[in-house]
């Protein structure tokens, strides 16, 4: 209701001004209307050219650094399935209980060197093995663990269910040697060469978040990108700045649309956030790199461009103004001319003339009232050239008429003023 009355008003004020105010008013909107759809699209133009570049300059680099992660993670999957299947963990492992504690210490040490071989030699912070037995010897808190230090309930009941590497995400690891540390750990199952249903124990490597860190320090963060390594679950792993490890920091939807909908880059308007966010996946591993792209960094670029073009707009406008102004004056002012000769018209001024010096549709319609002009002019004259000639015929006529009569009258007064007298020689 309020909108159709507000749309009334408005045509009733459209109807009421002048035509140079409408001329003036339609040639600013046109211009101003043009210019920001103009201002707009090429705010959104430079955006989008932003986002390309940003993206370019990023992914590339994500595409790197996911290949030192596959790199990584396979080279610990290798060295996890060689050191579980080593003759010298099988046969340390193997009828455990039968031994003697010479023997068992001597097994002891051998792990424990061919443990620190395997950390020195690849990039693993700490290898550690997990038993169910309760005995003192083995479970030292420095390689050799019970199970509960590494897995809860539900953890262990999908460890002993899969088959192959089990990835556990990030958590902080206290290690009586390395202190603490923030790591993932790939875990897999010991079992006895000769029979795969004896679990005889199970293995950790640990990686640290800092050797993960060190795959993304490439990226560059001229854009103040936030450049993390996160989980299946989006929690950071590992980060370039160090921050919010642990932490949430992608919505395990969008993770949900990168597994299922190989959507890799998440727009400002379709985040949450607000932020541009790049995706990339690390093959065949739970994990992916996220660059998170504040929007002012790629608005940035286009507001700068958008404050010069609104000066320049401003200018334009301006100019704009000034030649509506003119064009509309010099258009109401010939029409103007137009309305005053026809108020000398009205005022039986016939003789006016209006001045035709251009060849448009006003110039034509002043030829025309000119004409109209002139021909009012002669039939007036004509019409009153007729009347007079007319009024001098009927007095000629008149005249033709009285002449008889007056002198018939003229002689009958002389004739009875005679008999009155008895002026016998003068009457009839």
């Amino acid at each position: 209701m309020r909108l159709n009355r507000t749309a009334s008003l408005l045509v009733k004020f459209y109807r009421n001004i002048k035509l140079r105010t409408k001329i003036f008013l339609a040639y600013s909107i046109l211009m101003i209307v043009s210019i920001g759809v103009l201002g707009f699209y090429a705010y959104n133009e430079n955006v989008k050219v932003a986002e390309e570049k940003i993206l370019d300059s990023i992914t590339g680099s994500m595409e790197q650094s996911s290949e030192n992660l596959e790199r990584i993670f396979s080279n610990a999957e290798r060295q996890i399935n060689l050191f579980s299947t080593h003759y010298t963990i099988q046969g340390a492992l193997l009828d455990y209980s039968k031994k003697g504690v010479v023997q068992k210490y001597n097994d002891y040490r051998t792990i424990e060197k061919l443990t620190l071989l395997f950390e020195k030699s690849y990039d693993i912070l700490s290898i550690r093995l997990f038993f169910t037995n309760e005995e003192k010897f083995w479970n030292d808190n420095y390689t050799y663990f019970n199970y509960d230090k590494l897995f809860n309930k539900n953890e262990m009941q999908r460890f002993l269910e899969q088959e192959g590497v089990y990835w556990k995400s990030i958590y902080t690891l206290e290690h009586p040697y390395y202190g603490v540390n923030n790591v993932i750990t790939l875990t897999k199952k010991v079992v006895n060469l000769n029979d795969s249903s004896d679990v005889l124990a199970a293995l950790a490597f640990d990686i640290s978040e800092q050797s993960l860190r060190k795959t993304i320090k490439n990226i560059p963060s001229v854009h103040k990108a936030d450049i993390f390594i996160i989980d299946k679950q989006g929690r950071a792993v590992s980060s370039l700045n160090g921050n919010l490890i642990k932490s949430i920091v992608v919505n395990p939807e969008i993770i949900e649309n990168v597994i299922n909908k190989n959507i890799h880059t998440i727009k400002p308007n379709n985040n949450s956030s607000g932020n541009l966010t790049a995706i990339k996946e690390i093959s065949n591993y739970p994990f992916y790199i996220v660059a998170n792209i504040p929007n002012d960094e790629i608005t940035k670029g286009g507001l700068q461009i958008l404050k010069k073009f609104s000066f320049i707009a401003i200018i334009i406008l301006i100019i704009s103004f000034l030649i509506a102004y003119v064009i509309s004056n010099s258009i109401t002012k010939r029409i103007k001319q137009l309305i005053d000769v026809m108020a000398n018209v009205e005022n039986s001024k016939f003789s006016v003339q209006v001045p035709v010096i251009y060849n448009d549709e006003i110039s034509v319609l002043k030829r025309n009232f000119n004409w109209m002009i002139e021909r009012i002019r002669n039939l007036i004259d004509a019409v009153y050239k007729s009347n007079i000639e007319k009024k001098e015929a009927e007095l000629k006529l008149l005249q033709a008429q009285i002449n008889p009569h007056f002198l018939y009258n003229t002689l009958d007064s002389i004739n009875w003023l005679a008999v009155r007298t008895d002026a016998s020689e003068i009457s009839y």
